[in-house]
């Protein structure tokens, strides 16, 4: 018995690393489809009231730790978000963005790229509202 679970425990490591390995790299590949972004933004935030409008800037970037990437936002006079980070998952196939707001608080959105547009969404678990990004790289 001991040597079937070692057996086993032996093809699981030997299997599922290499499939970790394909997850990362899958996930660099969908974050290189964003590297239009990189570099520094300039943005304008309104309402509905014009007096109330104002400038914001921000600055995307690559994050490396150990084999891991991701894509890094910070945020400079924005009244929502102070910085962000975004993944992508390869088993859902999805990017993962998670902002922070002033508060500290993170809001997490969700969405794919297509067609040049990234979209992601965010729901409130709070007041129930929807949370839209959309971005483009053209």
């Amino acid at each position: 018995m001991i040597r079937l679970v070692w057996l086993l425990g032996f093809l699981t490591s030997t299997v599922a690393v290499p499939l970790f390995a394909e997850d990362r790299q899958l996930a660099k590949e969908k974050l290189e489809a964003l590297n239009d972004f990189i570099g520094a933004w300039k943005g304008a935030g309104s309402t509905t009231n014009k007096k109330e409008n104002w400038v914001e800037s921000l600055s995307w970037g690559w994050k490396f730790q150990g084999e891991d990437a991701s894509l890094i936002v910070e945020f400079q006079g924005a009244r929502q978000f102070t910085k962000g980070e975004m993944r992508f998952d390869p088993k859902a196939k999805k990017y993962h963005l998670t902002m922070i707001d002033p508060a500290g608080k993170q809001r997490s959105f969700v969405g794919e790229f297509k067609r040049g547009y990234l979209t992601l969404d965010h729901t409130d678990t709070e007041t129930g509202d929807t949370w839209r990004l959309r971005m483009n790289s053209a």
